[in-house]
């Protein structure tokens, strides 16, 4: 989900420049921002990931 965020910004920004269309820039650059939010949601959910399946692990009665 990111990847796809990421690009269209990437792609909206670079159009707006090469068209000189500042509205489209700030777009580009504001879904950009975005996608480093999105990063940061799936990043911190990666590494919360482990600590959670060992919590559920020790849990009378787990698998």
């Amino acid at each position: 989900m990111v990847f796809p965020i990421g690009m269209y910004g990437v792609a909206t920004r670079e159009l707006g420049e090469a068209a000189g269309w500042d509205w489209m820039t700030a777009t580009g650059a504001g879904e950009a921002w975005t996608a480093l939010a999105v990063w940061a949601v799936a990043f911190a959910g990666m590494l919360a990931a482990p600590a959670t399946a060992l919590r559920h692990s020790r849990q009378p009665g787990a698998k």
